[in-house]
């Protein structure tokens, strides 16, 4: 009797949320904050700044863009606290660097909907959800740009609007700064940079003489050395510091790395910004760029990757370094398989840019990650002194054959 009565107890409590469930979604409570798209080149999240105002910003738009390559953005948009979007219009104009305009594209919005031109019915069906929010992804194909600007219309003029610069490999490096997913420009625009790809075949003839020759044949070490990116962290009191380390093999450091930004979602932005910003002031003849070691935790998708290291490379290159070497990143906790993913992205754009690359993994062993030589399993994010030389003498051994190799 008993079980009967505790079963049917959680039939009628199953029923209930059920009919609750389905209550708030007739309803439509309001989500808080903007909405977030997903589409098959990634996710990402925009700022939609004041929850009263009408707004609009990128969902998705990627950083770093090859040249040649499908430039595909999703927009969001928001009205005024206590409207909805009925009646509203969503624009987006690509424009060149005069000023022309290259595509201008509108949109009436309905929601969470949105009218296309010439369609029989919306691209997503009508949602009982509040009509306060809509979402808009556009597909511009290869094309050749230099502002996007995207406006929330009211009767033909703009309540909101946002912006981008896209800035060509030749042009001068702005400055910028991490804001979420983002790098943000000095005028507050979102700043979007198009490379060229860089592709590179191995010649294989005569592969292992050359190979041992090349082994046998060693290169002077550099007189002035420019460390460039997300600084080893050194417990207080310790001493050892990667740069001491490094000087103390016989090249003179100019230590411009620092501590990952707190402002930078994605941690290779963060990089990118601290490159773009101190390469410029480098002055000296050979560069190390250590790659930051949160990517491969938080899943920063390898073709973003890819393409924010190959950036990185490239800023450190103009800013007349020679030769350069790129340290992969220094995670022990990540699992190797993932890891190993990251690794081969980082190598392949620094084989692209015929610069060196140290891979870190020879130094990922719990000896070199101990914070007490008595607990040994008890392991720290950052290499110890032990594993801070032995990644000393990697980066130094790849220096000197990048010399022997620019000779």
């Amino acid at each position: 009797m008993r079980r009967s009565l505790a079963t049917g107890a959680v039939l009628l409590a199953m029923l209930v949320s059920t009919r609750t469930a389905r209550a708030s979604e007739e309803t439509g409570t309001p989500s808080t904050g903007p909405p977030t798209w997903t589409s098959g080149r990634g996710r990402a999240r925009g700022s939609a700044g004041d929850a009263k105002a009408p707004a609009v910003w990128f969902d998705y738009l990627p950083n770093v863009l090859y040249e040649r390559d499908t430039l595909t953005v999703c927009l969001g948009a928001r009205a005024a606290a206590g409207r909805d979007l009925r009646g509203l219009s969503l624009r987006a104009r690509l424009l060149d660097g005069d000023g022309g305009v290259i595509r201008d594209e509108k949109w009436k919005l309905f929601g969470d909907d949105v009218e296309t031109p010439g369609a029989e019915r919306p691209q997503r069906p009508p949602s009982r959800r509040s009509l306060a929010e809509a979402q808009r992804q556009i597909d511009f194909g290869r094309i050749e740009w230099k502002r996007l600007v995207v406006d929330l219309t009211e009767k033909g003029r703009a309540i909101a609007s946002a912006s981008a610069v896209c800035n060509a490999e030749r042009d001068p490096f702005p400055k910028v700064a991490p804001s979420g997913e983002r790098l943000v420009d000095g005028a507050g625009r979102i700043a979007v940079f198009r490379l060229r790809r860089r592709t590179r075949k191995e010649d294989r003839s005569w592969l292992l003489v050359r190979r041992m020759s090349g082994a046998l044949k060693e290169g002077e070490a550099p007189a002035r050395t420019a460390l460039f990116g997300e600084r080893l962290p050194v417990a207080k009191g310790e001493a050892g510091a990667f740069s001491e380390l490094i000087s103390g093999m016989g090249t003179k450091v100019e230590d411009l790395t620092g501590a990952p930004d707190a402002d930078a979602t994605v941690p290779i932005l963060g990089l990118l910004a601290s490159v773009g910003s101190k390469a410029a002031g480098a002055r000296s003849r050979a560069g190390v760029l250590f790659l930051p070691s949160r990517d491969v935790d938080r899943g920063t998708p390898l073709g973003e990757y890819r393409r924010a290291v190959d950036l990185a490379i490239l800023r450190v290159k103009t800013a007349g370094c020679a030769p350069v070497a790129v340290v992969g990143p220094v995670n022990v906790s990540a699992p190797r398989k993932q890891l190993d993913k990251y690794v081969d992205e980082a190598r392949a754009a620094a084989w692209g840019h015929k610069v060196g690359f140290v891979d870190t993994r020879p130094v990922l062993l719990e000896r070199y990650f101990a914070l007490d030589p008595k607990r040994p399993k008890v392991l720290g994010p950052a290499p110890n002194l032990d594993g801070r030389k032995a990644l000393a003498r990697l980066v130094f051994d790849e220096l000197k054959k990048m010399s022997a190799t620019d000779e």
